[in-house]
């Protein structure tokens, strides 16, 4: 049974730090737990945070939206005694600075127009009441800084640079058309092409004076650049542009923080739906100090194309997916969610109170399970969460932290695969011309059908060798076999090191097209041996993965086990026998301990009611074969009220032939030194933690 302590104790338990003890970024390679708290406003919010195990606040104190840099240091400032009783505590709270959204009253008189985002037709591009500011107009550039200079000045510890991508993207994928953006473009052009390339590819009679603009109003392409023979120079132009600019932003705020105040600053973005939008979002992550990926409760999927459709969370989908990209992506940063939604939505407003915590719950649970953090909701404008049940959520991971979700990896041989270059292109038929597939949409519903059917995945990510290094094939060889989901952008390193990851024994399987361009989107005639369809070592998934987030398609899930554990001769590591048990299963190894964990989620939630608890259930387990349970010790361990902890029963299980647990989810059973034991769990309210060690 959790026991909620006193908050000494607790803070003794969490290791209280006081003032100069931690530097900020210790604090943040260190944090067991994160939350938002937006607008931090009183001490009894500090020490509320940190009684429930909180590290780092990823964004709050004091926002600076629609406000001016003077109005922002004041702001900052106010807080004062907040902030020293927060370093007291070792508590890193984060201020947000919007780093792109722009109100006419805010900004120097006559500027407004000059800094706002512009569209083909040289117009302006509003989001709402307000419009966002180009980064690559210097002067603009100079006004950011400007504000986070205040804001440090004000004594922040910490930035949340919001909407800080929003010249690349933001309510559709229309880049900004400005003067600046022009010019730069005429640059880029001039530096990356000859002249005779320049006018044979694209009809540049004379690149010195070159304007982008007027280039599509010659053609009648105002309304739709993306039309144009030059959109996919325009659109790594931006991307390349974007990451230069917001990284010269957040250097020059640490350096600044650092020779006047001495302060190490820790920073983080919000990066909405890391694995469904932009690619901007993906690279920021190389900028900032932690991943901060910002969301609501859905994601996106493709009914009927060109349509897109949200689906919502539980139980449906997983974040999962999105946690396993993004430690992918940056495997030594902490990787953190928020909800970003400003007022409680009607569907968790209509749950009981005791079922709002769960839900919470819930969110940590997969974050943790996933080697990443969920950012406890304690308040984000309208909307506050439920403390006690927070305080009770944040008290379990901060206690057991170190010891059962620190240093642990997946127990996979099950590798993902995630290319930045597709990713690149994704927006095309996301957003624009509705056709093709989506790669990170396929990645979303490949790795949604393995959690369906238990089969323990990890993800890799393969780089583009420009913002990224492309993937070594040491990585690709920590598993038996590859999924590629609709990898159609390759690069030639990344090719070849999947044509000697299938010489060398590896089992490639392919969903949609692959590397038929590199990542500059240019055709690719021809594949390295050894990758083309019905070559030995290479397999095809025919589902459509893109649209199973919705439909939950059998048959896709069925053709998926079939290959995997059928053909390929996959072992479902974990299952549960109980049928009528909706439970997320994933296992994870501590190889500092030779222990095993497996984090059993309940997805039995309906709208306006809640979660329907699992009553005691069996779970297979098959054993990897470097671990024995001669020795070790089951127990069980969970956040949730009124459920036991504790030992948990176990008997070994050999099936001669494998044996169906559910449609598309083949069972195991023992081959060579691989073992199978059958868990007996007590009660699953919303989590529970099994420990073998």
């Amino acid at each position: 049974m959790v026991r909620i302590l006193p908050s000494a104790v607790v803070l003794a338990l969490l290791g209280a730090h006081f003032a100069g003890a931690e530097t900020n970024m210790n604090i943040l390679r260190q944090a067991k737990v994160f939350a938002i708290c937006q607008p931090g406003s009183t001490e009894d919010d500090v020490r509320a945070l940190r009684d429930m195990g909180v590290d780092v606040v990823v964004r709050g104190v004091h926002g600076v939206w629609a406000q001016s840099p003077e109005q922002g240091r004041q702001g900052q400032g106010s807080k004062a005694a907040l902030m020293a009783l927060s370093r007291d505590l070792g508590l890193c709270f984060v201020t947000m600075i919007t780093s792109a959204a722009i109100y006419q009253k805010d900004v120097p008189a006559g500027k407004y127009d000059a800094w706002v985002t512009r569209d083909a037709l040289n117009r302006a591009i509003p989001v709402g009441n307000w419009h966002q500011g180009c980064l690559n107009n210097p002067e603009y550039r100079e006004y950011v800084k400007s504000i986070a200079r205040a804001v440090i000045d004000g004594g922040a510890d910490g930035i949340h640079y919001d909407e800080s991508y929003g010249k690349y993207f933001w309510m559709k994928p229309l880049p900004c058309f400005c003067d600046h953006c022009c010019e730069q473009f005429r640059e880029y052009l001039r530096t990356k092409h000859s002249g005779g390339v320049q006018k044979a590819r694209f009809g540049i009679e004379d690149i010195g004076g070159f304007n982008y603009r007027k280039y599509l109003a010659a053609r009648g392409l105002g309304e739709r650049p993306w039309d144009s023979p030059l959109h996919d120079e325009w659109w790594l132009f931006q991307l390349d542009a974007t990451i230069r600019y917001e990284k010269e932003i957040v250097e020059d705020s640490k350096a600044y923080a650092a020779s006047k105040y001495g302060r190490e600053l820790v920073t983080n973005a919000n990066q909405y739906h890391i694995a469904t939008l932009c690619p901007v979002i993906a690279a920021e992550s190389t900028i900032y100090d932690n991943v901060n990926v910002g969301t609501g409760w859905q994601i996106e999927y493709r009914s009927e194309a060109p349509e897109r459709s949200r689906l919502r969370l539980p139980p449906g989908i997983s974040f999962v997916p999105m946690y396993r990209m993004a430690h992918a992506l940056t495997p030594d940063k902490r990787v953190s969610m928020f909800l970003d939604i400003q007022e409680p939505p009607a569907h968790f407003s209509a749950l009981p109170p005791d079922q709002q915590g769960k839900l919470l719950e819930w969110l940590c649970a997969e974050a943790y399970a996933a080697h990443c953090y969920q950012a406890l909701h304690y308040r984000f404008s309208l909307w506050e969460g439920p403390r006690e049940e927070l305080k009770r959520i944040g008290q379990f991971f901060a206690q057991h932290h170190d010891r059962y979700y620190a240093h642990t990896q997946p127990e996979a041989q099950i590798g993902v695969l995630y290319s930045f270059a597709s990713y690149t292109w994704d927006m095309y038929p996301m957003y624009w011309t509705g056709k093709g597939r989506a790669h990170c949409r396929e990645y979303y519903g490949i790795c949604q059908a393995l959690i369906d059917a238990n089969l323990q995945f990890d993800t890799v990510f393969l780089g583009d060798g420009r913002l990224f290094p492309e993937e070594q094939p040491k990585r690709l060889r920590d598993f038996d076999i590859l999924i590629a989901p609709s990898m159609y952008a390759l690069t030639d390193r990344n090719l070849a090191a999947l044509a000697d990851y299938v010489g060398t024994g590896g089992k490639l399987v392919r969903s949609g097209p692959l590397g038929i361009v590199d990542e500059e989107k240019r055709p690719r005639t021809m594949l390295p041996p050894g990758l083309g369809s019905g070559d030995p070592g290479i397999y095809e998934l025919r589902g459509d993965y893109e649209a199973y987030l919705g439909t939950k398609e059998p048959g896709a899930l069925v053709d998926l086990a079939e290959l995997l554990v059928g053909k390929l001769g996959e072992i479902p590591t974990v299952a549960s026998r109980d049928l009528e048990a909706n439970l997320q299963l994933h296992i994870r190894r501590c190889p500092t301990r030779d222990a095993l964990l497996i984090d059993v989620i309940n997805r039995d939630f309906e709208l306006g009611r809640g979660f329907r608890p699992a009553g005691e259930t069996d779970i297979l387990l098959t054993l990897p074969g470097d671990y024995g349970m001669k020795g070790k010790t089951v127990r069980a361990l969970t956040p949730d009220r009124g459920v036991p902890e504790g030992q948990v029963d176990w008997v070994p299980v050999t099936f001669s032939l494998r044996q169906p647990i559910r449609p598309g989810m083949p069972g195991p059973m023992t081959i060579g030194k691989r073992a199978t034991v059958k868990l007996h769990l007590p009660k699953v309210d919303v989590y529970t933690l099994v420990v073998i060690e």
